[in-house]
């Protein structure tokens, strides 16, 4: 992860590829008639977070999440 995390810091022409080599990966992953769906699912699902900030979301209609605040307005949540 620290060598994708300094990649990221990279200017295009100085990338030594590994974001595409992860790309590469996750395509062959994805693409897998079991593993695919599978994965997918696994990322959809709300994590231990998510649930612990739930009710106050629900409640107050916003919540802090750290980096992001996270709003209700109407129908709408930005």
């Amino acid at each position: 992860m620290t060598q994708l995390a300094a990649e990221r810091a990279t200017v295009q022409g100085d990338k030594e590829g590994l974001e595409i080599d992860q790309g590469i990966f996750f395509n062959r992953i994805l693409r897998s008639a079991q593993a695919g769906p599978h994965l997918l699912d696994a990322m959809l699902r709300p994590t231990p977070r998510a649930l612990r900030l739930l009710p106050e979301f629900i409640r107050t209609g916003r919540t802090d999440l750290g980096s992001v605040l996270l709003e209700r307005d109407g129908y709408v949540a930005r």
